[in-house]
Formats: C-alpha cells, sequence, structure tokens
C-alpha cells in the first residue's frame, strides 16, 4: 500500500504544479452511494490461570475470518484550485458486515462490525476530453469501528471492541460533467484498518487474560454526483 501512495503522491504532486489558470476553481459539494467489499480477520488469544499463576488450561487461540457486501454512503466538500487540483473534507459510513461461524465446541458465533470514517485528502485530475477527467485520491482517514461478537453457549454475554485510528485511504475514478454546475463520477476506493486490544481480569481463584486483533479491510466501488458551485 504505501508503494501506491506514493506514486499516487508523485502524481498529484505534478498535477499541482503544472497547474496554469484558475478558470475552473471553486467550493463543490459530492454525495456518493455504493457497493463495499468487506474483509476483515478477528484473532483472539487468551489464557485462564489459578492465583499461583499456573495455567488451568492450554491457551486458547481462534481466528475468525469475515467477508461479506455491505452499502455504503459518503459525502465530500471540497475546493479546486483550476483544473487539476482540489483540496477536500469527507464522511463515510461503511455499513454492517455480519459473519457466522461454528467453533471447535459446536457453539454458533455470531461477529459484527460496524465502521465509519471523517478525511481529509487531496484530489489530482487529469482533463482527457472537455467534459471528461480521470482522478486520483488521496489522504488521511480518521476511521472508528466497533465489532461485537456472541457465542450460542452464553448468549447473555457480548465481546465488544471499540476502536479508532489514522491511516492512508487512496482512490481512482472518472467523471463526467453534464451541466456546468453538476457531474457524474465512479470511483474506486480503499482504506485498511487495524487494532490489537489486551484485556486482563482477577477474580476470586483465577485470573482471565486475551489479547484481540482486528484487521479490517474496506474496499470500494461507488457512484457519485458532483454540484460545483
Amino acid at each position: 500500500m504505501n508503494k501506491i501512495a506514493s506514486v499516487l503522491s508523485t502524481m498529484v504532486s505534478t498535477l499541482f504544479f503544472s497547474v496554469p489558470a484558475l478558470a475552473d476553481a471553486g467550493f463543490y459539494g459530492e454525495l456518493s452511494l455504493g457497493l463495499t467489499q468487506n474483509s476483515g480477520k478477528l484473532s483472539t488469544f487468551s489464557t485462564i490461570a489459578n492465583t499461583n499463576g499456573a495455567l488451568l488450561a492450554e491457551p486458547i487461540a481462534e481466528t475468525v475470518n469475515l467477508s461479506g457486501d455491505s452499502m455504503s454512503a459518503a459525502i465530500k466538500l471540497g475546493y479546486q484550485f483550476g483544473q487539476y487540483f482540489a483540496v477536500e473534507l469527507g464522511h463515510n459510513k461503511y455499513g454492517n458486515l455480519d459473519g457466522f461461524d461454528i467453533d471447535e465446541f459446536g457453539d454458533a458465533v455470531i461477529d459484527k462490525i460496524e465502521s465509519s470514517s471523517s478525511t481529509v485528502g487531496i484530489k489530482g485530475l487529469l482533463p482527457l476530453f472537455d467534459d471528461f477527467s480521470v482522478f486520483a485520491r488521496l489522504g488521511i482517514a480518521n476511521w472508528d469501528f466497533e465489532a461485537s461478537s456472541t457465542n450460542s453457549s452464553l448468549p447473555n454475554e457480548l465481546v465488544l471492541i471499540k476502536g479508532d485510528g489514522n491511516d492512508i485511504y487512496y482512490g481512482v475514478g472518472a467523471e463526467y460533467r453534464i451541466y456546468e454546475t453538476f457531474s457524474i463520477g465512479i470511483e474506486y476506493s480503499v482504506i485498511d484498518m487495524g487494532l490489537s486490544e489486551a484485556v486482563s481480569e482477577n477474580y476470586e481463584y483465577l485470573s482471565y487474560s486475551g489479547t484481540t486483533t482486528v484487521d479490517y479491510k474496506i474496499e470500494s466501488i461507488s457512484l457519485s454526483l458532483k454540484m460545483s458551485y
């Protein structure tokens, strides 16, 4: 991903320094709806010991792979400096990813991940015809997600993980101006999220410790309507 981000950054920088005029300068708003491919991995490693520190059982390591489609929506506000360069703020909702699995004890495990992000970035455009352009986006996403897991053997127990962080997002696409102030577009975009959380609980006769790691990748194909003013 770092190599792709470097290429996009170089391309956008080249476009920026080649801007000849500000004829197309102005603010714009953009609304996008799309289909998102979610792929996630939820890994846990846990141990149970007595008060003397002796393990009561072998450590348990489990990994659940999640994948599926969801609907996504995004809104962006930006300012375009001429034909080739723009800066943007955005907010994205990626929908829900639901997973179902049977563990080694034959119990049903239901997992769910819900995520969103707020973004700040740059957009480089390359006009190919009078009203048709291709573009690349690159920026920083402040993301957050909530992952939950329930087990049929303990239906009233819920494992909940909430996390947030910052990562690079990038995208490529094309747009067509149908009127002076309206454009339609299509885009492919990618963002990776991930966190690790440690939990430790002490009881009267035993102690529990565990680490949960979440790796989550979002790939979206979206259609957009852009209004310039």
